[in-house]
């Protein structure tokens, strides 16, 4: 009888035990972007929502500087001058190690932050204000290196959302302080 009860319950530990290693399935998700105005023509809120029924990791650009720095590098800035770099006027040259920016969305949950015109550049001027419409665009991928899976949690790398997702158009002039 002993003998039994002792069989069960290594049973259910190394049952438990493989539950713990073992990630469900995400979904790819329905991600969709958007643009609204946020205090101006100087800045704009990016948001990024999952319209999905799973939960799905989304690859927005990169870390750095201990957390000081997010960069949207994965995301593509267009507005009336043409394609826009991202490059905060306070970055100082990146020495170190880069992070990826993954963002973990729930079913039915967006994410949103703002970027500020003076952190874009076109072609080598910096950029005052946004003019024009202004559109972002996404193309989703997985991380292929695993050296950076210690930075993410909550979703296994290799399957973050793939897919593209294009913004609205936000009309610059209709954004007021």
């Amino acid at each position: 009888m002993e003998a039994s009860k002792l069989a069960m319950k290594t049973l259910l530990v190394a049952f438990a035990v493989a539950q713990l290693h073992t990630f469900p399935e995400p979904s790819q998700g329905q991600i969709s972007l958007a643009l609204a105005c946020a205090g101006g023509q100087e800045s704009a809120r990016v948001i990024v929502e999952n319209t999905g029924e799973g939960a799905t990791g989304v690859l927005l650009g990169a870390v750095v500087g201990n957390y000081r720095w997010y960069l949207p590098a994965e995301m593509i800035f267009e507005a009336l001058q043409g394609r826009l770099h991202h490059a905060p006027a306070d970055l100082p040259a990146i020495a170190g190690r880069l992070d990826p920016w993954v963002v973990v969305l729930p079913s039915k949950s967006s994410f949103s932050f703002v970027v500020h015109a003076i952190d874009f550049m076109y072609g080598f001027n910096r950029l005052s204000a946004f003019a024009g419409d202004l559109r972002v665009s996404l193309t989703g991928r997985a991380l292929t290196d695993t050296r950076d899976s210690g930075y993410v949690s909550g979703m296994p790398v290799r399957q973050l959302w793939t897919g593209t997702a294009t913004s609205n158009s936000l009309h610059i002039a209709d954004c007021e302080k």
